[in-house]
C-alpha cells in the first residue's frame, strides 16, 4: 500500500516548469496536495493546472498566505499581517467587519486564480507573550476576543468564495517564547487556563465551520502527559475530535521542522496517523516517509481524505482586479498605523536607524526624514555598534525595522541592547515590524506592524498629515 495521499509535499513555485515531472511524478503516486512557495503568478497558475488536469480527483493546493497571495507570488497582492488588519479594523469603526470582507475576498479570488484551493491562516494564535519570536504580529491580537472576532470574519470569507480555511496552530502558540522551527516548545498550562484563553478561537472556529486545523509541534503535558508533540498525539485529536467537536480535516504542521526533529521526521509521520491525523503536512522527502509507512504494515484510512479533496475547488477563471485590490491594501496599511496622541511636535537633534538585518530597506522613509529635517545627524546601527558621544541631546528620533518569520529565532542581543541604550534620549519611536521591541518603553510611538515598502509610504502619508 502506497501513503502518499496523506501527504502534501512541498513545490518550488519557481521551479515548477523545470521541476514538473517530479511534481507530475507525485501526482500519479496519488499524493493529496501540495504546499506552494514561491514563483511567478503566470507559470504557477499554468502549471498547478497542468497537475490539477492529470489527478483524478482535486489536488489539494495549499499555501501560507496570511497576508495574501503576494506573501508567496509574484504578480500576487500583499497586505499587511494580521495585527495590523485588527488595527485596521478598529480605525474603520462600523465599516470595519466589511472592509475586512473586502480584504480576505481579495485574498480569495486571487489564490484560486492562481490555483491555490487552501489557505493555510488564519493564525488563530493568541499572542499573550511579547516575547514570542515567532507569532508575534502574525496574531490578530493578544486577546480571545479580537482573534476570535478576526480570524471569524476570515473563515466565513474565505470559506463563501471557495477557499479552504485552517486554523492554526492547535492548541495556541502565542504565548511561548521558542520557535517550533527550531526547537520544541513546551506549554505548561492546566487545562482550565488552555480553554479559557488559548482554546477560545479554535472553539470558535470550529463553531463557524472551519474546515480545516493544524496541530503545532508543542508539548503541552495537561493535554498529552507523555510529552510528545501535539502534532502526533493521539490524546490531542481525541481532544479536537470529541471535546471540540470538530469533524474537519487534521493536519500537522510541516514535518521538516525542528520541534519534531528529536522523535525522527518519518517516525513522527508514523505516529501522526497512529494519533488519526489524516494530512501530513511537508515531509522532508515523500518517497523516504512513504516506504517507512510501509514497513510498518499497517493501513490508514484515507476516505476521509478523499471526500475532502472531491470538495476542493479547483481554480477560477475570472481574472481578479489586481489594481483595485493594491489600492485596498495600500488604504489597510495606512488605516492599521497606531500614533500615539502624545507625540507633539517632531524636531529631532538626530536620528538613528537600527536595523535587525542591513538588507532590509528604509529608504522610503529615510528619504522622507531628510527632506522633512534637513541639517540633523543620522546614525545607523546594523550590527552590534551603537552611536558613541556623538550622539547628543534627548530629541532623538530613532526608526527601527525588524520582521517576524519562522525559522530566525528571538532578536538577537545587540538589537535590543542598542534599543535599550539610546531610549532613554529618544523623543519618538517609529517602529516597522515587531512592535514589541519597544513594548516596555514608556516613549511615544508610531507602530506600522511590518517591514516593507508599502508600510513606509503609509507611515510616511501619516506623518505627513500629522504636520498639516
Amino acid at each position: 500500500m502506497e501513503f502518499y495521499g496523506h501527504m502534501i509535499a512541498r513545490l518550488d513555485g519557481g521551479g515548477i516548469e523545470k521541476d514538473f515531472d517530479r511534481y507530475s511524478g507525485f501526482v500519479q503516486k496519488g499524493i493529496a496536495g501540495f504546499i506552494v512557495f514561491g514563483g511567478e503568478l503566470g507559470i504557477l497558475r499554468k502549471y498547478i493546472g497542468k497537475l490539477q488536469d492529470s489527478s483524478p480527483q482535486p489536488l489539494i493546493i495549499a499555501s501560507d498566505l496570511e497576508q495574501g497571495l503576494g506573501q508567496q507570488v509574484k504578480g500576487g497582492t500583499i497586505f499587511p499581517p494580521a495585527m495590523a488588519l485588527s488595527s485596521a479594523y478598529k480605525s474603520c469603526g462600523s465599516d470595519g467587519g466589511e472592509i475586512m470582507r473586502r480584504v480576505f475576498g481579495a485574498y480569495a479570488e486571487e489564490s484560486l486564480y492562481a490555483g491555490i484551493n487552501t489557505i493555510l491562516a488564519p493564525v488563530v494564535d493568541i499572542n499573550t507573550n511579547p516575547h514570542n519570536p515567532v507569532i508575534s504580529v502574525r496574531s490578530f491580537g493578544e486577546d480571545g476576543e479580537t482573534v476570535s472576532l478576526m480570524s471569524g470574519i476570515m473563515i466565513e470569507t474565505l470559506q463563501s468564495n471557495g477557499i479552504v480555511a485552517c486554523a492554526k496552530h492547535f492548541p495556541g502558540h502565542g504565548d511561548t517564547s521558542i520557535d517550533s522551527h527550531i526547537s520544541l516548545p513546551v506549554l505548561n498550562k492546566g487545562m482550565g487556563e488552555l480553554e479559557e484563553v488559548e482554546l477560545l478561537p479554535f472553539k470558535k472556529a470550529v463553531a463557524g465551520g472551519v474546515r480545516s486545523m493544524m496541530l503545532a509541534h508543542i508539548s503541552v503535558p495537561s493535554i498529552d502527559k507523555t510529552g510528545v508533540p501535539l502534532s502526533i498525539s493521539g490524546k490531542a485529536v481525541e481532544y479536537i475530535r470529541n471535546r471540540l467537536g470538530f469533524n474537519g480535516m487534521l493536519m500537522t504542521d510541516a514535518l521538516n521542522m525542528g520541534g519534531i526533529l528529536s522523535t525522527g521526521r518519518n517516525k513522527a509521520g508514523e505516529m501522526a496517523l497512529n494519533a488519526g491525523v489524516d494530512i501530513l503536512l511537508h515531509p522532508a522527502d515523500p518517497d523516504e516517509l512513504n516506504d517507512h509507512l510501509k514497513g510498518g504494515n499497517r493501513s490508514y484510512d484515507i476516505g476521509d481524505v478523499e471526500d475532502f479533496r472531491r470538495g476542493l475547488m479547483v481554480r477560477a477563471d475570472k481574472i481578479p482586479d489586481f489594481r483595485s485590490n493594491a489600492s485596498l491594501a495600500e488604504m489597510i496599511t495606512w488605516r492599521s498605523i497606531q500614533m500615539d496622541q502624545g507625540i507633539g511636535d517632531i524636531k529631532p537633534t538626530s536620528v538613528v536607524i537600527v536595523k535587525e538585518d542591513k538588507k532590509l530597506s528604509c529608504g522610503i522613509f529615510e528619504g522622507y526624514l531628510r527632506e522633512r529635517f534637513a541639517g540633523i545627524k543620522y546614525f545607523r546601527i546594523s550590527d552590534d555598534r551603537v552611536p558613541g558621544p556623538a550622539l547628543t541631546g534627548n530629541n532623538v528620533l530613532t526608526v527601527i525595522f525588524s520582521t517576524t518569520a519562522a525559522w530566525k529565532g528571538n532578536m538577537p542581543e545587540w538589537f535590543n541592547g542598542s534599543i535599550q541604550k539610546i531610549k532613554d534620549r529618544t523623543r519618538l519611536f517609529v517602529v516597522f515590524g515587531n512592535p514589541y521591541v519597544v513594548h516596555e518603553i514608556n516613549k511615544p510611538k508610531v507602530l506600522t506592524f511590518w517591514c516593507s515598502e508599502q508600510a513606509e509610504r503609509a507611515a510616511v502619508k501619516k506623518m505627513e498629515e500629522f504636520h498639516e
